[in-house]
């Protein structure tokens, strides 16, 4: 369960769509996801969305459903993470 959803904007399908091609655009490696917004990070990532609403988004999707979620040691348990 996601904490403090309710601690977020609505968020417009638009919104979405550029999310994830932030997340798309991650094949280029920075150690943090601010960098992207940084000095030597990428325009069209600034243009696209703000640094702190894209790690608001991040602090509250969620992309799994919580009836199939499996225990940890359970054989087919497994942790994803994104960074």
């Amino acid at each position: 369960m996601q904490k403090d959803v309710f601690n977020c904007p609505p968020v417009t399908a638009i919104e979405i769509r550029q999310f994830l091609g932030i997340i798309f655009m991650s094949v280029y490696y920075y150690s943090n996801a601010g960098s992207y917004w940084g000095k030597y990070g990428f325009d069209d990532i600034r243009q696209t969305m703000t640094v702190n609403r894209f790690e608001k988004i991040t602090s509250v999707i969620h992309f799994n459903d919580n009836a199939q979620h499996k225990q940890v040691g359970h054989p087919n348990h497994m942790i994803v993470f994104i960074k």
